[in-house]
């Protein structure tokens, strides 16, 4: 009997634990991201024009370096670290917080909030797939905060290049999107390379809240990621419908007892 009510008390710790993913799986958003630091900046390996310490360069349409970004100029923030943050610009960290508070919604589809991003997905993968498949996995803010470097990003056709370590697999895709602090909507970031080495080069034509995504264990299922959810549900159901068998077997155990 007692060995009955182990295996019962058991039961139902997995199945409060697989309730607990359901939750989870459905927002894609790896909840490590609200934990995780600055990514590390690997400084370019292009010639520098004299000894100072630059930690990214700026090109311009014709991919010509036209400015070396000094290693203090520029300030990267983690979504973690954008309350403690007293480096980070005020207007852009308000811009990560709703940024986090958008992505981390159970509810978010990236399929709607970047349009961009969805057509490119279903161009490369077919149109069953989604990028509502895709895991958030980094979320960051990234901004310049001295004024040559402010003027010359600003210049039509020239992007911000840095190199990020990321620490993603090889031969891994990986996808960018970025909030526009003018109009607060996502945008897709076309310039983004898996270096192959934990590393992950960006070219950005402006500065802002930035999230790396990746395919997600499940991309390449039939179908959406809501069937993933759907996976586990079956599987709640079916802890539960051991449960019940073990509470009528136990009663007519007692049954037999008392008779």
């Amino acid at each position: 009997m007692k060995m009955i009510k182990k295996a019962i008390v058991v039961l139902l710790t997995v199945v409060i634990a697989l309730s607990a993913s359901v939750v989870a799986l459905a927002a894609d958003f790896t909840p490590s991201v609200q934990n995780k630091p600055e990514p590390e900046i690997i400084p370019p390996k292009v010639e520098a024009p004299d000894d100072k310490d630059y930690i990214a360069h700026i090109i311009d349409s014709n991919n010509k370096v036209v400015e070396f970004v000094e290693i203090n100029h520029l300030v990267l923030t983690s979504a973690a670290n954008a309350n403690s943050s007293d480096k980070i610009p005020s207007d852009a960290k308000e811009d990560l917080k709703e940024a986090y508070s958008q992505l981390s919604s159970k509810d978010v589809e990236i399929s709607k909030i970047s349009p961009q991003l969805e057509s490119l997905i279903k161009a490369k993968y077919g149109e069953e797939s989604s990028s509502n498949n895709l895991v958030i996995r980094d979320l960051f803010d990234i901004s310049l905060v001295h004024h040559e470097d402010v003027d010359a990003l600003s210049v039509e056709g020239n992007r911000l290049v840095l190199t990020l370590k990321l620490g993603i697999e090889a031969d891994k895709d990986v996808y960018a999107i970025q909030m526009n602090p003018t109009t607060k909507e996502w945008e897709l970031v076309a310039g983004i390379v898996n270096n192959n080495d934990g590393t992950v080069t960006i070219e950005l034509t402006k500065e802002g809240a930035l999230a790396i995504l990746v395919l997600g264990a499940n991309f390449f299922a039939p179908s959406t990621g809501d069937n993933s959810v759907s996976v586990y549900i079956w599987l709640v159901i079916a802890a539960a419908s051991v449960i019940g068998l073990a509470v009528i077997l136990v009663l007519k155990l007692k049954n037999k007892s008392t008779n």
